[in-house]
C-alpha cells in the first residue's frame, strides 16, 4: 500500500528556525538557576542522542529501504526495538534535547522559545503519522493502537505485557 505522498515538513522547518534562534538567545542571555536542573538537562542530552540517532539504523535495517534510498523511504512499518516502545523516537529525542537545553538555560525567553519548538515538533510528529497512515494503511493504524507516540513508560509497560 505504499504511496508517493510527501511528508509535510512545515512544522519541522518552524522548529529548526526557532532552535537556531534559541541557540543565539541562549548565548546572549545569562544562564542562572538551580544546579540540579542543569544536571537534569545534562542527563537528558545523551538520552536524547540515543532516541535521535539509533532510529537511523533501525529504519535502514528493518524498514526494507531500497538500495541507495534514504532511511526515510521505508517500505515496511518498523515496530521493533525503540519503535516497539514509542512510535516517534526521533521526535521524542528532539523534544528531550530541547527540554535539556531549557533545563540548562533557565530563563524565561529560552523557555518560551523551547515550548514553541516542542509544540512544533509535536505537530510535525502528528503530521508524519498521518502520512504513515496513508502510506501503510491498516498496518500502521494497528501499530498506533499498540504503541504510544511519546510515552516511554506506557510503551515499556505495553511491551512487557505483550511478551
Amino acid at each position: 500500500m505504499a504511496s508517493k505522498s510527501q511528508i509535510p515538513y512545515s512544522h519541522l522547518l518552524v522548529s529548526l528556525v526557532f532552535f537556531i534562534f534559541y541557540v543565539i538567545v541562549a548565548e546572549l542571555t545569562p544562564s542562572r538557576g538551580w544546579l540540579w536542573l542543569k544536571i537534569v538537562g545534562l542527563f537528558l542530552m545523551p538520552v536524547a542522542a540515543v532516541f535521535i540517532f539509533y532510529p537511523f539504523y533501525l529504519l535502514r535495517r528493518h524498514g526494507k529501504c531500497q538500495r541507495g534510498s534514504s532511511y526515510l523511504h521505508t517500505q515496511e512499518v518498523v515496530a521493533n526495538s525503540l519503535y516497539s516502545i514509542v512510535r516517534q523516537p526521533q521526535y521524542l529525542g528532539y523534544i528531550l534535547l530541547v527540554l535539556g537545553f531549557m533545563c540548562i538555560h533557565q530563563n524565561w525567553i529560552c523557555t518560551v522559545i523551547g515550548v514553541t519548538i516542542v509544540l512544533s515538533l509535536y505537530l510535525q510528529a502528528k503530521a508524519e503519522e498521518e502520512h504513515c497512515v496513508r502510506k501503510f494503511g491498516d498496518e500502521y493504524l494497528s501499530y498506533m493502537r499498540r504503541v504510544p507516540r511519546f510515552n516511554v513508560v506506557l510503551g515499556i509497560m505495553r511491551r512487557i505485557s505483550r511478551s
